[in-house]
């Protein structure tokens, strides 16, 4: 009897909002409602090759903050 689910997906950028719906609705709320424990990580990677100015620093980091991302989240490059 297989005990263990893993699975990784690409979310469009364009359609976030609808995509992680579709996978709360049709894959988290299953394995929840199974009982099953879930450990759910959000991995985002983001690149503004003109490069983010100060207030949008100042509000993802707040942001982030606030939701509790990994304190080692962060903006790097030049």
């Amino acid at each position: 009897m297989k005990t263990r689910y893993f699975g990784s997906v690409t979310i469009d950028p364009k359609y976030y909002s609808r995509h992680i719906g579709n996978v709360t609705r049709e894959l988290i709320d299953i394995l929840a409602g199974s009982g099953a424990q879930i450990e759910i990580t959000i991995d985002i990677q983001a690149s503004k090759p003109a490069g983010f100015t100060e207030a949008e620093m100042r509000t993802i980091k707040e942001n982030a903050t606030a939701l509790h991302f990994d304190p080692s989240s962060g903006f790097e490059g030049k």
